[in-house]
């Protein structure tokens, strides 16, 4: 006999019975109601049998049919709520509670603080639960029903402050947070909250860095204190064999001197103060530099981590020597060490210390120092595995900048190099839009037999209040809000010189295309999807200010073009999804491949990262589904290179073995001010193609900074990153294969963070940037003022300007 758990989570006997009444009169009339019922014979112990096992397998299905997840809740949840069905999303919200809300407040009492990010997924149903309330109240606020909103904030909060939803975009955000921002919202109302948020903060005590004992030399000799063994190999070691000289030689904070700097007269000053309890990851980005250097020379965080925290401390104090001897100390004794970034992929240290040194070298000349042949090389380094990670290390050589001998090889043979340059070796298309590699593996862009650099930008001028969130954007190509004719943004924006956020008499409309011209943009990236594209919109940017277009197919992330749905995502092996998406691939070139302001085809958009696809998963399927992909662009259009999207150098490796068809490695990169470090090398070496960054940027609002402050870090932010891509360019000494980048973006979009009506400055995840965190909603070279006169009112930042004057030489 079947035996039925009444507390089972699935179905108890009185719910089976009724569920599967339906089905049960199914099988005795379809199956059992044979005409001829004499032909069918079967004992009555056989008949037994029978129908205990199709009341096993009706029992099964009903369990497997009828039981829905937590997650898929919260998916159904954002749903109706776009649909506007909020009688369905009530029901649907209290269903969920009603299946999980014990487990919900089981896993909730278990928690004291959020739990580490990759503990998050064990805590699914109290996530969930809380998710699927905050969408609920998500519905009331758009009914207008705020005091009942303003209550299910409040219990929200009480009832569930651990809990995190996961953004399809690819960040986990507090539900809590969100509901306590909600209800600020509905109870201050936005205006006051905004005007809050951009007063200036509290104080925060201002300290730097004295050095009480910055080492006997600014250049150590580590030769003098040690050897170095196995260079340029996988057994490569330095082997210290004076570490009390070496102490000496490189001063406090410095390995292996990382103790001496409690014997700094102002560390237990700190100590007695207090400033030393806060977290040392607090303290990163604190203005106390001071009680940050002390935390973090002394905190046991890896070494190869502590010391490059210690770095970027010091060059926040202006000690840029000392800064250096942190970084190249990683280099020499911790080559191999890895971080881990907020999205779960490795983080090579040893690397991005080789890029920092040499990023300050450049920008502080007065140092006098350059470091030579320094290379790490990771084999296997190019997905979420470090196990099967080796590291080939050539720890180089930090000099004086002077006439050194091995700076004038080095000088000799880059002149060598320039005249090779000269000799083409390969040419990938004969339209008007060639790729050309010269001998010494440079490679250079050109547009009508002329060289051609990409100082692109990202596009995408959004109305403040909409969002996609809501369902409520709509493309920016037909927004004519003034009903002029016009297209809005293009011709119809105005500079706000004096940031009033009104339109002065002296303050016409000039457009958006004649601002990028100004500023030196010759390339906007856009999409086919998921709005219809005013072809004569671009003709006239082209036609009329010289600015042509990368055109692109998001090729099934976020599920475009796939026929998937969202939640199940794209899946790259699918038949059925690759024939939509080479569908639309094609759909795209044949309509667009004769328009003269084409520059390349563009496939993906970090898809590697997933989100509503399985390219993170499946790698190999997605890079040999962009082989065909662009291979079928080829029969179709010889005239237009083929390009990828990549997220960073993820899955590089299999992009190097699966996608020759493809012909410039393009990636998406936030790496830091000092640009992009071994990535041109390792696209170089791996791939042997050209490359060139689809997306970097940096926010305009940093917490603890003033407007102006933040707006000049972002500006030195861009030109870094900027100054990197022209090093690595075909002229450069470095490795020759960048033909440009694209920075994100030109315009600040406010739906980033959920409510698209504020400009909120809450960081979304952490990263390299000035205070450590992505505000999304001020990445643009340009911001919209108050919102109050979108989509026409355009503030050009410090950014802008830089960009003006480096991309017009």
């Amino acid at each position: 006999m079947i035996m039925i758990n009444p507390k089972s989570k699935y179905l108890n006997p009185k719910q089976f019975l009724n569920s599967n009444f339906l089905m049960f009169q199914t099988l005795k009339f379809g199956i059992w109601n044979f005409k001829h019922w004499d032909l069918f014979r079967i004992s009555d112990f056989g008949f037994r049998i029978f129908m205990c096992l199709v009341c096993v397998f009706i029992f099964t299905f009903s369990c497997f049919a009828q039981e829905i997840s937590s997650k898929e809740y919260v998916a159904q949840a954002w749903k109706i709520l776009s649909k506007k069905d909020y009688d369905s999303l009530d029901k649907l919200v209290k269903e969920c509670v009603d299946k999980y809300g014990q487990e919900a407040d089981s896993q909730e009492a278990s928690l004291k603080d959020f739990p580490a990010q990759d503990k998050i997924s064990l805590y699914q149903s109290l996530n969930d639960v809380a998710t699927c309330l905050f969408v609920r109240i998500e519905a009331l606020v758009r009914q207008a029903k705020n005091e009942e909103a303003k209550q299910a904030c409040r219990d929200l909060i009480n009832k569930y402050p651990f809990a995190q939803a996961w953004d399809p975009r690819g960040w986990y955000w507090k539900v809590a947070e969100k509901a306590q921002s909600t209800l600020d919202k509905l109870e201050k109302g936005i205006a006051a909250i905004e005007e809050a948020q951009l007063e200036p903060q509290k104080e925060e005590r201002k300290t730097t860095v004295v050095l009480h004992d910055p080492g006997k030399e600014e250049i150590i000799n580590y030769e003098k204190y040690g050897e170095f063994t196995g260079i340029g190999t996988a057994d490569y070691k330095y082997i210290i064999k004076n570490q009390e000289g070496l102490a000496q030689a490189a001063g406090e904070g410095i390995y292996p001197n990382t103790t001496s700097v409690r014997w700094n007269p102002n560390f237990n000053k700190a100590k007695e103060e207090g400033r030393l309890k806060e977290s040392h990851w607090d303290l990163v980005h604190s203005k106390d530099l001071e009680a940050a250097f002390f935390k973090w020379a002394l905190y046991p965080e890896p070494k190869g981590v502590s010391l490059f925290y210690l770095g970027l401390i010091l060059e926040k104090a202006g000690l840029y020597k000392h800064a250096i001897k942190a970084y190249y100390a990683i280099v020499v004794h911790f080559p191999n060490a890895v971080g881990w970034t907020y999205w779960r992929t490795p983080w090579y240290v040893g690397q991005v210390a080789i890029a920092k040194i040499k990023y300050l070298c450049k920008k502080h000349p007065e140092l006098k120092m350059k470091l030579l042949d320094a290379k790490i090389n990771i084999v296997n380094g190019y997905d979420h595995d470090i196990s099967n990670d080796i590291f080939i290390v050539n720890p180089g050589k930090l000099i004086t900048n002077g006439l050194h001998e091995s700076f004038l090889d080095k000088a000799k043979e880059f002149l060598k190099q320039k005249m090779q340059k000269k000799k083409i070796v390969k040419v990938k298309g004969w339209g008007r839009v060639r790729l050309v590699q010269y001998e010494n593996g440079g490679w250079q862009l050109f547009v009508d037999d002329k060289p051609f650099v990409i100082k692109g930008i990202t596009y995408a001028p959004t109305k403040v209040g909409q969002s996609p969130d809501d369902g409520s954007l709509t493309s920016w190509m037909e927004y004519d809000f003034n009903k002029n004719g016009k297209c809005d943004g293009p011709y119809d924006a105005f500079v706000d010189r004096n940031r009033n956020n009104k339109q002065d008499v002296n303050e016409p409309a000039t457009g958006d295309f004649k601002l990028m011209k100004e500023m030196g943009i010759n390339t906007i990236r856009i999409y086919q999807q998921p709005f219809k594209v005013n072809k004569e919109l671009l003709r006239r940017l082209y036609n009329e200010y010289g600015i042509m277009v990368i055109m692109g197919d998001f090729l099934g992330k976020y599920a475009l073009g796939s026929g998937a749905e969202w939640d199940k995502g794209t899946d790259y092996s699918n038949p059925l999804h690759q024939k939509n998406m080479l569908e639309s691939v094609k759909k795209m070139v044949l309509e667009f491949k004769d328009e003269p302001y084409i520059l390349m085809w563009l496939l993906g958009n970090e898809n590697v990262y997933g989100v509503a696809c399985n390219a993170d998963k499946n790698p190999e399927a997605f890079f040999k589904f962009c082989n065909q992909a662009a291979t079928l662009i080829k029969t179709l259009d010889s005239d237009h290179p083929v390009a990828v999207v990549n997220g960073d150098v993820l899955f590089l490796d299999r992009f190097a073995k699966y996608a020759d068809e493809v012909d410039v490695f393009g990636a998406n990169a936030y790496r830091g001010e000092y640009g992009f470090g071994a990535f041109w090398q390792e696209v170089k070496e791996l791939a042997g193609k050209p490359a060139f960054i689809t997306e970097y940027g940096c926010p305009a609002f940093s917490k603890g900074m003033t407007q102006e402050e933040a707006e000049q870090a972002q500006a030195d932010y861009l030109v870094g990153a900027w100054q990197d891509v022209q090093d690595n360019m075909a002229d450069s000494t470095g490795e020759g294969n960048a033909v440009g980048a694209i920075a994100f973006e030109y315009l600040d979009e406010w739906w980033k963070a959920y409510e698209p009506s504020f400009h909120d400055t809450k960081g979304l995840f952490t990263g390299p940037f000035p205070d450590g965190f992505m505000h999304e909603e001020w990445l643009g070279l340009c911001g919209q003022g108050d919102g109050g006169l979108s989509p026409f009112l355009r503030q050009p930042r410090k950014s802008y300007y830089a960009y003006k004057e480096i991309w017009n030489k």
